[in-house]
């Protein structure tokens, strides 16, 4: 009876251990699943940022094709800049979440499988790893190129407007000699009259 009922304890025990396992294949599991839905965000920030750099381009010709929309300029050139500061801090967050979730798969395979296991995930972890600090490298690049296009359109911008107001001054005097010559020549015909 004495081993009967260490078979059974021996058993309980088997399906507990069993229990605990599964428990944590699904942690794993949704951990990486996490990672994929991080890739999968890392890739609609990509789409974003190229979408960015289009409006950048389109805004440039824009301003290179006419003065009159600096106003619509101006207020697109706002909200890219914003954009760009969002993705930022995006960027920012996805780094920080990467390495959560590294240091929990960690846990989980060590606590699951003991050294040999966490190997593995490692390995696996690294590839996915590296291709995430690509896209992000990726990403920083783009934003840095579209933080740069931003700035040499504000340069433009600043000099369009320059040049505005210099043609208007010179529009103002020359109006102001026209009006001065026609009263002039309004009194040369009043006195030969």
């Amino acid at each position: 009876m004495d081993q009967a009922a260490d078979s059974s304890e021996l058993l309980r025990r088997i399906e507990e251990l069993q229990r605990k396992k599964d428990e944590k294949q699904n942690s794993l599991e949704l951990l990486l699943r996490r990672i994929e839905g991080l890739q999968y965000e890392m890739d609609e920030k990509v789409n974003l940022v190229e979408v960015l750099t289009r409006q950048v381009e389109n805004l440039q010709r824009v301003i290179s094709g006419s003065s009159s929309s600096l106003r619509a300029f101006l207020f697109n050139d706002f909200i890219i800049v914003y954009v760009l500061v969002v993705q930022g801090v995006l960027i920012d967050t996805l780094f920080v979440e990467r390495d959560e979730l590294r240091k929990d798969i960690e846990q989980l395979c060590m606590q699951q499988a003991g050294p040999g296991y966490v190997s593995v995930a490692t390995r696996m972890l690294t590839q996915r790893t590296a291709a995430l600090e690509q896209d992000i490298e990726n990403l920083q690049k783009k934003l840095g190129g579209c933080l740069r296009e931003n700035q040499n359109l504000q340069e433009e911008l600043a000099e369009a407007y320059r040049i505005k107001s210099q043609l208007a001054e010179l529009h103002g005097a020359a109006l102001s000699k026209v009006s001065h010559f026609d009263l002039k020549y309004v009194a040369i015909l009043f006195n030969k009259l």
